[in-house]
């Protein structure tokens, strides 16, 4: 469709905040310069810091919509209650864009507009009938990136090239958190229907839609640049809790997860890998008490260099790095990537996986 022809989209962006008041000046000034600040209503999760003042100068200042809740909702839960309340005053979007509070929207190539890149996506998601969306996720790197960081950059980039694989089947791995677009209806609907838990929601909003027929897809021209841990203990946090959100609702869902390898979908194969990762990391880490350290090293070292050599592989086809000739400085950062992998993410999922069955075997939800 020519971008002359295109209805400028129906949408509506949402971000939730929840004690962000150190960096929330700065993210504000930084929205406002992209240019979308007045497209968004922001949604205070009950913040227990100064956010709710930082945004109340805000709304003063410059009009911002934002809306403070009372009780802390978790993320989905305080997304729910704004579509609620637009919903209630008759101004629920057709598509709702969420974006974490850290991630920004920018068009993939230098000098296109953004408010088209979005119609152009909202046009698409009418015409091939596609729920939700997730859009290119890059790491935010300062000037001079740290260890951590350049090996996050290397590691977004084989989700990029899994994204792309799976969403030739309609399907993803996840709508990740940091930014994506939704029809307004279905998210709603798909919010109602979950309890929220703040490490379980993008995974969670991801497989019941596709559970429910629904297509998902992945659009590259729009990108999300976000904030990556820049420590050790940031990416440990970050790490156990994307660990223990992903076994609950593989636990949850499992009949979902089987049925795709019935079906013999690629998600099939992204979640036997998701799940080889661990249990090859389990198999090394049962042998210390048998004394065996020495064979659990040289394990732990084969699985990395496993890994890695199957997410440079992963790199060299894909067409994109190709393209933006990144393929060499992203198979350099990977060999960063699996020390940080190995030293820090490794006992982080140790400690998810932990925390989760502990989860499961004491809460034991009706629904996640």
């Amino acid at each position: 469709m020519p971008s002359n022809q295109l209805v400028p989209a129906d949408y509506h962006i949402v971000v939730p905040i929840f004690n962000e008041g150190d960096d929330l000046e700065n993210i504000l000034e930084k929205i406002k310069s992209l240019g979308y600040l007045h497209k968004i209503t922001f949604v205070n999760d009950a913040s227990t810091d100064n956010s709710k003042t930082i945004l109340e100068h805000w709304q003063a200042r410059e009009a911002i919509e934002a809306v403070h809740l009372k009780e802390n909702k978790k993320k989905e839960g305080a997304i729910c209650e704004v579509l609620e309340m637009l919903k209630e005053q008759g101004r629920l979007s057709d598509k709702i864009i969420l974006l974490d509070e850290d991630s920004f929207l920018v068009p993939k190539k230098e000098g296109m507009d953004l408010e088209e890149v979005i119609a152009q996506a909202s046009a698409y998601m009418d015409q091939e009938n596609v729920a939700g969306m997730a859009f290119r996720m890059d790491p935010l790197l300062p000037e001079n990136p740290n260890f951590l960081q350049k090996s996050q950059y290397a590691e977004y980039s084989a989700v990029r090239f899994w994204n792309k694989i799976t969403s030739r089947q309609e399907q993803l791995w996840v709508i990740n958190g940091p930014g994506g677009i939704f029809r307004g209806e279905l998210l709603l609907a798909t919010l109602r229907d979950m309890v929220p838990d703040f490490e379980t929601g993008d995974l969670l909003i991801t497989v019941k839609m596709m559970k429910d027929g629904h297509r998902i897809d992945y659009y590259t021209d729009i990108k999300v640049q976000t904030t990556v841990p820049k420590t050790a203990r940031e990416l440990f946090k970050q790490r156990r809790r994307w660990e223990r959100g992903t076994t609950k609702v593989l636990f949850s869902e499992k009949g979902f997860y089987f049925k795709q390898f019935v079906d013999r979908k690629i998600l099939a194969l992204q979640t036997a890998i998701n799940l080889l990762v661990p249990v090859g990391i389990f198999v090394q880490i049962a042998r210390i008490p048998f004394l065996d350290i020495k064979g659990s090293v040289i394990g732990l070292f084969i699985n990395y260099g496993f890994w890695m050599t199957f997410n440079g592989a992963v790199v060299l086809f894909d067409s994109d790095a190709r393209k933006e000739g990144d393929r060499l400085r992203i198979i350099k950062w990977f060999f960063l990537q699996g020390f940080a992998y190995t030293a820090i993410a490794v006992p982080a999922r140790v400690a998810g996986f932990y925390g989760a069955v502990k989860y499961l075997i004491f809460n034991r939800p009706a629904k996640i």
